[in-house]
């Protein structure tokens, strides 16, 4: 399996599976995510290959050499349940061993209609290595859990980078 950056061949793959992958309300416009890409060499757009196959969909941005923030991944509709997920986050875990930083949807809440499907996702992150941070990232309507492989000076530095790229978001401890 390999990470490749997105090319004119592969945009079209990339912007439907994140269109099959995450609700309108939690996707940024496809081309606003390639103007961030082109704006700035830390942060990257790539598919998950397996063989030449492509297999799923990255968008994450260095933290530092050995630190990551993934904004989105998903594995195709079709290479579910696969191990492919685990085996990439095995991958980015020996690229950046200080630390990865995600977004898990918030559990718990009354008028969630995927309840099933967040916990599932969530559950996979744990166990593939991930930690909830106990921080709760919020933008809009919308609520995150901040799962990490890293310290809490990896959730500083995403508190940053984040404050750079969306400054509308706002960081709260969770209640539990």
């Amino acid at each position: 399996m390999k990470i490749v950056s997105i090319d004119n061949s592969t945009k079209d793959y990339w912007e439907k599976t994140y269109i099959e992958a995450f609700p309108p309300e939690e996707r940024l416009p496809f081309e606003q995510l390639v103007k961030m890409t082109n704006d700035n060499d830390h942060i990257h757009l790539s598919i998950i290959k397996k063989d030449e196959e492509n297999v799923g969909i990255l968008f994450h941005g260095e933290l530092s050499d050995t630190e990551a923030y993934v904004f989105f991944f998903a594995i195709d509709n079709k290479f579910r349940n696969g191990g492919y997920g685990t085996k990439i986050l095995s991958m980015l875990k020996e690229r950046f061993p200080n630390g990865i930083i995600l977004e898990s949807e918030e559990l718990g809440l009354a008028d969630s209609d995927n309840e099933e499907q967040r916990l599932r996702r969530y559950n996979f992150y744990l166990r593939n290595g991930f930690k909830d941070s106990k921080h709760l990232m919020k933008i809009y309507d919308l609520s995150f859990h901040i799962l990490t492989t890293g310290s809490e000076d990896t959730f500083k530095k995403y508190q940053e980078l984040l404050n750079h790229i969306q400054p509308e978001a706002w960081f709260t401890e969770e209640n539990n």
